[in-house]
């Protein structure tokens, strides 16, 4: 390693220069990165909230549709019972029994129906609102082109997240070739001062400073 005599005051304040442009640039991606990743992550919820919306009709359906065969089903092994005689009523209270767990198997199925459908009506709320925050995190975000507040619904919220996630990965990508750059000037740097290829601005740092 080359002392640290060996290079002007000049040199090393290049170095310690390019060393917090360095970490700024690092810092700005992660910040767009991160925006990046909050945004995937309202998308897809807004889009498994549209999706579970969208079969919930058909689920009720089907839910109501087997609570109402059950019951007859429990009406029926009732009307049967009444009618056995003494040979047939051990399997009658069978029957019945039988119904009366399938009914309520039933009713359960139709009441997880209806807590999913209130639970997927607040997370609709729930996504509009996160929509609003996200938008504010957005506009504090370096030089992005300004986006359009997204509108109520998850369909808005849709809309604008693709939008969003768009403008972000513009800047993203135009930060990473600016580290690109930075890293360039590190190693050209490091050829000159050292003689030898550094691939980091960590490296050409850890060797002059």
């Amino acid at each position: 390693m080359y002392p640290r005599a060996c290079f002007t005051a000049g040199v090393l304040d290049v170095v310690r220069e390019l060393e917090l442009r360095d970490a700024a640039s690092a810092a700005a991606i992660e910040a767009a990165a991160a925006v990046e990743r909050s945004l995937e992550e309202l998308r897809a919820r807004a889009a498994s909230t549209a999706e579970l919306l969208a079969r919930l009709p058909g689920e009720r359906e089907r839910a109501e549709r087997a609570r109402s065969e059950a019951a007859a089903e429990l009406d029926a092994a009732r009307a049967g019972l009444d009618a056995a005689g003494a040979e047939d009523a051990d399997a009658a209270r069978a029957a019945l029994g039988l119904a009366e767990r399938r009914l309520e198997d039933a009713e359960g199925a139709a009441a997880a129906v209806e807590r999913e459908a209130g639970a997927a009506e607040a997370e609709r709320g729930f996504v509009d609102a996160d929509a609003l925050a996200a938008a504010e995190r957005l506009g504090r975000l370096e030089r992005v082109h300004e986006v359009e507040p997204p509108r109520p619904g998850l369909a808005g919220a849709l809309d604008w997240t693709s939008r969003a996630r768009a403008a972000v990965f513009v800047v993203r990508s135009g930060l990473e070739q600016e580290r690109e750059r930075i890293v360039r000037e590190a190693e050209e740097l490091g050829v000159a001062l050292l003689g030898e290829q550094v691939y980091t601005v960590r490296a050409l740092v850890d060797r002059l400073l």
